[in-house]
């Protein structure tokens, strides 16, 4: 009795370390699939690569996963190569990316939040109906929505910065706000907020804006990694 008593306590714990196994195999993947994930939307050309690529570095230091959109596939010409090129620089474009999601097949419920960087043909997006859609449907689906330097001039277009705290300007030390700042934020609604980034996350409207001046690319990154978490425990 006592050896058959053994061997049924020997057999339950092994079906204990299995099933636990099972379980912290299965809690596992759920964190794979749960790791947060960021949306940054981009138009076919001119985006600031002083303020994109900051966002990916800082982003994948905290392990989230990031996409690029567009309205269509294409290589991305950054404003700084575009210049350079203009002025009789060097031909040989220093930065490059090759976005390859469009606008069509973005699925705005598999993302924590969606980003618009800064750059000089934000208009392009503004004028873009799918990218429009997006931004509005991560608003009503509660996801983060967030823009730094030009790209907070769409969210204003899009009526996102309305019931929110948000920011505006190029931020620089010699130029730290322009006397429009405060009026743009004022008549689409929102409050003016004079900072380097503001995180606000307004009930009223049900999602977290986080808005920044062209100077903060790098706070503003931080902020959104603090707001979506990182890898999910």
């Amino acid at each position: 009795m006592i050896a058959r008593g053994r061997r049924t306590l020997t057999e339950v714990i092994g079906g204990l370390l299995a099933l636990s196994l099972v379980v912290g195999l299965s809690s596992l993947l759920g964190r794979a699939e749960e790791d947060a994930r960021v949306l940054v939307l981009v138009p076919e050309r001119w985006v600031m690569a002083r303020q994109f690529f900051p966002i990916l570095d800082v982003l994948a230091e905290h392990g989230i996963h990031v996409d690029v959109a567009s309205d269509a596939p294409h290589e991305h010409v950054f404003w700084e190569d575009y210049v350079d090129v203009a002025t009789g620089g060097d031909p040989e474009a220093e930065y490059s990316l090759s976005v390859e999601l469009a606008y069509d097949d973005v699925d705005v419920l598999t993302y924590d939040a969606v980003l618009v960087p800064g750059g000089h043909s934000h208009h392009a997006i503004i004028a873009n109906d799918d990218a429009r859609e997006i931004l509005l449907s991560a608003a009503r689906l509660g996801k983060l929505v967030g823009g730094v330097g030009q790209g907070v001039s769409v969210l204003v277009e899009f009526g996102l910065i309305a019931g929110h705290r948000a920011t505006i300007g190029p931020g620089e030390a010699e130029d730290p706000r322009t006397p429009n700042d405060q009026r743009i934020i004022e008549e689409a609604g929102g409050t003016y907020a004079w900072a380097c980034v503001v995180v606000s996350a307004e009930s009223e409207r049900g999602f977290t804006l986080v808005t920044a001046t062209a100077s903060c690319v790098y706070s503003f990154a931080r902020a959104i990694a603090v707001q979506v978490g990182g890898p999910k425990d």
